[in-house]
């Protein structure tokens, strides 16, 4: 997390999930943002999220709506860590994508009450009524 943005910074949590941050600071300037739920774009993009799941969860937005879900889902583990997100040749990319801008909305982080002064900073930010968000805030504000 301390290298210049653009990269994946993937770490486990409680001994058994993956979590994959996209790092967005200067060097030896830690800052990330937490994927917490991607959607498949195609059918054949979900096929191979249940298979790389190895298990069967209901409904698709079951799959990766969540940070540990996605990252089985995607067969995110330690060995991405560092990985290039912006190299046409990586394992592991981000690409351009639709723009949601009219219906983001930002709440308070979940999860992280050991976060003294910043368990309630507005810092979680996700498309307001879509099915692959796993945790909805009833406070939730649009992003200005």
């Amino acid at each position: 997390m301390f290298a210049p943005g653009g990269i994946a910074y993937v770490y486990l949590i409680y001994g058994m999930y993956h979590c994959v941050n996209v790092v967005v600071g200067d060097a030896d300037d830690p800052q990330a943002v937490l994927i917490r739920a991607v959607e498949p774009l195609s059918k054949r993009d979900e096929q191979l999220m249940w298979k790389y799941r190895g298990k069967v969860s209901g409904k698709a937005a079951n799959l990766s709506n969540g940070p540990g879900k996605l990252c089985r889902a995607l067969r995110i583990d330690k060995s991405l860590n560092g990985c290039p997100l912006n190299h046409a040749g990586s394992p592991l990319r981000l690409e351009e994508g639709e723009v949601f801008s009219d219906s983001l909305l930002q709440a308070p982080r979940v999860n992280i009450d050991y976060a003294a002064e910043y368990a309630n900073k507005p810092w979680r930010f996700y498309i307001a009524d879509h099915p692959y968000v796993s945790i909805r805030d009833k406070n939730a504000q649009p992003v200005r």
